[in-house]
């Protein structure tokens, strides 16, 4: 089972939680997982597809 999958159905039995909130988190998730070493937002902005200048 993929990551995206889990979190997918996941977040879909939260009530408050919309489609936007659900493919950003599920990203979100996807990203933190795939890192190796040091978290931060500097090096998600840099690898994700959502950025703040978006």
């Amino acid at each position: 089972m993929s990551i995206e999958i889990l979190t997918d159905a996941i977040l879909r039995k939260v009530s408050d939680v919309g489609k936007w909130q659900r493919d950003f988190l599920c990203h979100l998730f996807r990203l933190a997982l795939s890192f190796r070493g040091r978290l931060n937002f500097l090096n998600m902005a840099r690898q994700g597809c959502y950025t703040s200048s978006r």
